[in-house]
């Protein structure tokens, strides 16, 4: 834009000469200073750009008046008046945002509430596996020790067996050594060798022998009685070999229980592991 203070002191400069002039009666017109041609030259373009706006905001060409409108015709029109706030609707959109809010916080709190009862949860489940691999851990132990009790119970049937077969073998030794193991038929044996002696007139040879197998059943009864202690052994032996046989078959079957529960319990461990599972019973 031109220096607006010389567009307005320039006319003020050559007014002077211009009413020297008129006053020495000259009477001719003398030509416009160059600001002035400049000013007008303007605001004839200006009027051809556009016309209508040029026309209102210029009252005056070469004037103040002119120099401002030309200013305000490139600054453009003034913004327009604000309008008066409207207090309903700014309460009504202050009421808006606040129920955002407090919908927001109310949102807020229930996230934390439900992140507090996941932690409670992962805690909870903590607690579980570590209970449930305790668990775990003391009934494979238990397996271990039921498997240790059967190879030990092994070792006593071996034991069992080998005493048992010991004392059958002593047993039918004795009653091979023995003219019988029954003590009616001894008794009866000698009584009818003693009548064949008393009743008979024998030589003394044949009643030698007679008297010789009288005194050898007469020693077969006299070791019933440690026979038939051998007897009692024998079927105490027996009974032992038996009851420890018996309670291999226990343990047996008690660790095959175990070894199903271990197998359900491996399967709630792993349940655990994936998040599936809950406290071991």
């Amino acid at each position: 834009f031109p220096d607006l203070g010389a567009a307005v002191d320039k006319p003020k400069r050559d007014k002077m000469p211009r009413q020297r002039n008129r006053a020495a009666g000259g009477g001719e017109k003398k030509p416009k200073s160059a600001l002035a041609s400049m000013i007008n030259g303007k605001s004839k373009s200006n009027d051809s750009a556009d016309a209508g706006a040029s026309d209102r905001l210029r009252p005056h060409a070469g004037s103040v008046e002119a120099v401002q409108a030309e200013v305000l015709s490139d600054i453009g029109p003034p913004p327009r008046s604000m309008a008066e706030p409207d207090e309903a609707a700014h309460k009504e959109a202050a009421a808006e945002i606040q129920t955002r809010i407090d919908a927001g916080e109310k949102r807020m709190l229930e996230i934390t509430e439900e992140v507090d009862e996941l932690k409670g949860k992962r805690g909870e489940h903590k607690e579980g596996l570590l209970g449930m691999r305790a668990h775990l851990k003391a009934h494979r132990d238990e397996i271990r020790a039921a498997t240790q009790a059967r190879e030990e119970q092994a070792d006593a049937i071996k034991t069992a067996a080998d005493e048992l077969k010991k004392q059958e073998n002593k047993t039918i030794l004795m009653s091979q050594e023995m003219t019988s193991t029954d003590a009616t038929y001894l008794d009866s044996k000698i009584a009818e060798l003693q009548m064949q002696i008393d009743s008979s007139s024998l030589g003394f040879k044949a009643e030698k022998e007679l008297i010789k197998e009288i005194k050898m059943i007469t020693g077969d009864k006299a070791k019933l009685a440690g026979y038939n202690l051998e007897l009692e052994a024998l079927a105490l032996k027996r009974q032992i070999h038996d009851d420890v046989t018996e309670q291999r078959k226990v343990k047996t079957d008690q660790i095959a229980a175990l070894r199903e529960e271990d197998k359900t319990l491996s399967e709630k461990l792993d349940s655990l592991v994936a998040g599936g599972g809950g406290a071991p019973p």
